[in-house]
């Protein structure tokens, strides 16, 4: 999404919503133990879908439609990407991101199992990032938005302030704030939500290049 915020708020603080525009959409729900906000806005290859069970947000390009679209033994050559996602998690659940190549964040939010999964593609162009400590969790394409997550205070990391200086750049998984990172590229960030539990997946790394059967891209 060209710009896109949510957070988990274990505390379930009362908030304002206050983003609601036009150019947005929202989705705010109320569980047992934590509050969940999303806001987000779409172009043409950001896209959301969102039912009782699960809420995806993509944003980027899938550049091996055909074979999912074979994998899956789908006739139906039009079918919108988002909702070729959502067959493809259906069939292979978070596993579904080492079927898939391209340029992309995949947002998966499984309202069924209290699953939140952050994906980057291998290479990671597209930004997306996260907080979590055990009262919150915020993540979104854009740092600068984590300031309106409720209770989170940004403080800017002097390792990162000399990272910069001295590379160009922030080197993944960290940010220029304190206690926030980047999704690394060619990994899940995963959060059991019921447990308050974090993992990493990693599903690509370079060396495996030179080892494993390669997926074709359509446009090849």
């Amino acid at each position: 999404m060209k710009n896109f915020f949510g957070f988990i708020d274990y505390a379930k603080n009362n908030i304002s919503i206050a983003n609601k525009d036009i150019d947005k959409k929202t989705h705010y729900h109320q569980y047992e133990k934590y509050n969940i906000y999303l806001s987000y806005t779409k172009d043409k290859h950001s896209k959301s879908l969102d039912n009782k069970d699960i809420l995806l947000l993509f944003n980027g390009i899938i550049s091996n439609r055909h074979f999912l679209l074979s994998e899956l033994d789908i006739s139906n050559k039009s079918l919108p990407n988002i909702e070729l996602l959502y067959k493809a998690y259906l069939l292979w659940g978070e596993k579904l991101i080492n079927h898939l190549e391209g340029e992309f964040t995949l947002i998966i939010f499984d309202k069924k199992n209290e699953y939140l999964i952050l994906n980057k593609d291998k290479i990671g162009i597209l930004p997306l990032s996260y907080y979590s400590s055990k009262e919150l969790i915020v993540f979104g394409s854009r740092i600068s938005d984590f300031k309106n997550a409720p209770n989170f205070t940004p403080t800017i990391s002097i390792d990162s302030v000399a990272n910069y200086l001295q590379f160009g750049s922030v080197i993944q998984p960290n940010s220029i704030l304190k206690d926030c990172y980047k999704v690394k590229s060619g990994t899940s960030t995963n959060f059991d939500l019921r447990q308050k539990e974090q993992f990493n997946t990693t599903h690509w790394r370079l060396e495996s290049e030179y080892k494993n059967e390669k997926l074709f891209s359509d446009e090849a």
